[in-house]
């Protein structure tokens, strides 16, 4: 009886995942996503600044 209960928890749950890092956090006008591709940028520049310097 209890069959696609598992794949219906498992969609549920990827669906608070996906809004979560979608939705903008509350205080910020930026969504997780957003914050951590910022990240990752600066941190692509500055990795390519320093592997520049011979």
């Amino acid at each position: 009886m209890l069959k696609g209960s598992t794949a219906a928890e498992y969609l549920v749950g990827l669906a608070v995942m996906i809004v979560t890092l979608i939705m903008p956090i509350p205080g910020m006008e930026h969504s997780l996503i957003t914050w951590f591709m910022d990240a990752l940028s600066a941190f692509q520049a500055n990795t390519t600044v320093l592997m520049s310097i011979p």
